[in-house]
């Protein structure tokens, strides 16, 4: 069944004649286009994919399930044209309380119904094609880490680091980064998502990093521990933790296993060796068009796994101070357990 297909058959459940979908990551997932501007209409009996002048040709070689329309400047110009009456659906986490004012401005004789969490779910299962990608991606970015790991001594800023890995990357065929790489050394490796700094690099510290490319839109999104030098009994004791936490989760993911669960076993475990208040986030989350989506893999999201549902597991401790311990896995959930799709070890890496 094609991808738009899967989304017309919910409309009914939905309540709606119509959806329109606004993000682009989901109209690329259900169309194949990859421009930066456009909207997508789906009905029961047709699907409009509207966008400006400049996206015109290239909708046209992308697309081939759709009528193209094009907009002088926005889609509001264009709207009242196509006929829509009744229900329409509309993604409220991509929606703009402006847009929104606009579509029921433009569009008198149709109600708005806000919905949540729509195309993801079609789009958390994964197509063989679709893990081709991601195991794409997996590979650039650890040939590219591979090679970074000789140009890590004691002095290198983050940055400097940074920039190599992105270029090898790009050099091994990634389309782009995945995210913006983060490199984060010794106290700065406490902040989660702490931004790459000209930072140098001091021997004895731990550094974070957490890197992805994208092959055909899809991401890869890799953490491992580097340190110059040995390490010290706090830092092995604390990675330890962290890896054995990981690795609790890992066992116990499989089809049909509540995603609440596995981050409980990790935080658990975590807990019980003192250090639950520094693992603050979700144990893990999709990944897919967009490198954070559904599902959302933390104790709040109720959600028994299919197979084929691919994820990260990335817990983590992160102590102000002195620095943080994060590993990450990109795994496919299959009915035996986990498919492990990263490649490289484990072991913090202690160069020097």
């Amino acid at each position: 069944m094609q991808r738009i297909d899967r989304l017309r058959e919910r409309l009914p459940r939905l309540n709606v004649r119509h959806f329109l979908v606004s993000h682009l990551p989901h109209i690329r997932y259900l169309t194949g286009y990859a421009g930066d501007e456009g909207h997508l209409i789906v009905s029961s009996d047709r699907a409009i994919f509207l966008c400006d002048f400049r996206f015109r040709d290239q909708a046209g070689l992308e697309i081939s399930q759709c009528e193209i329309v094009t907009h002088p400047e926005n889609i509001f110009a264009v709207l009242p044209k196509l006929g829509l009456k009744g229900a329409v659906g509309v993604e409220a986490d991509h929606l703009s309380a402006a847009a929104l004012d606009g579509l029921r401005k433009t569009l008198p004789d149709c109600a708005f119904v806000m919905t949540n969490l729509v195309v993801e779910a079609i789009a958390s299962v994964k197509e063989p094609e679709e893990i081709e990608h991601i195991r794409q991606a997996i590979a650039i970015s650890e040939r590219a880490f591979s090679e970074v790991l000789d140009l890590v001594t004691e002095g290198v800023t983050e940055r400097d680091l940074a920039i190599e890995l992105s270029y090898r990357q790009m050099k091994y065929g990634a389309e782009k980064d995945a995210f913006d790489l983060i490199i984060a050394s010794g106290p700065r490796g406490a902040l989660p998502h702490g931004c790459t700094t000209d930072k140098r690099i001091e021997s004895g510290e731990l550094i974070v990093f957490d890197w992805g490319c994208r092959k055909h839109g899809y991401p890869s999104d890799i953490t491992r521990m580097v340190v110059i030098g040995a390490m010290t009994d706090r830092q092995k004791r604390i990675y330890q933790i962290v890896r054995d936490a990981q690795q609790m989760a890992l066992d116990a993911v499989k089809e049909g296993v509540e995603v609440a669960e596995l981050d409980r076993i990790a935080r658990d475990y975590i807990t019980r060796r003192g250090f639950g208040a520094e693992f603050g986030h979700p144990l893990g989350h999709g990944l897919g068009l967009d490198v954070h989506s559904f599902p959302r893999v933390s104790q709040q999201t109720n959600y028994k796994l299919p197979a084929d549902t691919v994820m990260t597991i990335e817990p983590g401790i992160y102590i102000p101070g002195w620095g943080g311990v994060r590993i990450e896995e990109d795994v496919r959930v299959t009915s035996n357990g986990a498919d492990i799709l990263t490649t490289l070890p484990r072991e913090i890496i202690e160069i020097g």
